[in-house]
């Protein structure tokens, strides 16, 4: 199964790029290359073999981390590269402030376009907050900061995962539990619970004491 899974992937990615290569020719032929945002991201990773699971849906870095790739000729340095935390609900408020529209009020998401134009990810969110359940039998909820990543089983709100991805990029050591980090630990949950209340995330601030 392992190698179907990552021949339909690379096939896919394949096609992917050639169809994108394609539309950047018709732009380039359409005379407005240079005066078009163009976005290549994602809803969702893939595990692909990693930890020995596949497909979306689960609280793991392969999973919910996608790329959000931006041209902007003029405006956005070539090649650049920039590790701001970013989120799906951040696009619409970012592209917006890219082609130099307003953001309506009661928008939920961050303009991140200030860290993609001087490329500073001190610009963007210290954090981002992942809500999910496909491909799983509970929900969950993340909470992904620059270093850390902490998921919890939203029926009871008990801590599932919790990694340091600079020292463990791979997921190979899970800490939740740990007595040794136990401050670490609590001090992300609230963090978690900060953000379920902001975002109105009732299914688990109902069950916040």
């Amino acid at each position: 199964m392992a190698s179907k899974e990552i021949a339909g992937y690379n096939t896919h990615i394949t096609a992917l790029d050639d169809n994108i290569g394609r539309l950047l020719d018709a732009l380039k032929e359409e005379g407005v290359a240079d005066n078009t945002i163009f976005v290549f991201t994602a809803d969702h990773g893939d595990m692909l073999g990693s930890l020995g699971k596949y497909r979306k849906g689960l609280p793991e870095e392969e999973a919910v981390h996608i790329p959000f790739i931006v041209r902007f000729p003029g405006k956005i340095q070539a090649g650049s590269s920039n590790g701001a935390m970013f989120q799906t609900v951040d696009f619409m408020p970012t592209l917006l402030a890219l082609s130099g529209l307003s953001i309506p009020e009661g928008v939920q998401g961050a303009d991140v376009s200030q860290s993609l134009l001087r490329n500073n990810p001190a610009l963007g969110p210290e954090a981002v907050y992942l809500e999910g359940k496909i491909g799983q039998p509970e929900e969950f909820r993340v909470l992904r900061t620059k270093r850390h990543m902490l998921a919890i089983r939203v029926a009871g709100l008990a801590t599932t995962h919790l990694y340091d991805m600079d020292s463990d990029p791979y997921q190979l050591n899970n800490l939740a539990g740990n007595a040794e980090h136990a401050g670490l630990e609590r001090s992300l949950r609230e963090q978690l619970f900060e953000w379920a209340t902001k975002t109105q995330d009732q299914t688990v601030v109902s069950q916040i004491g």
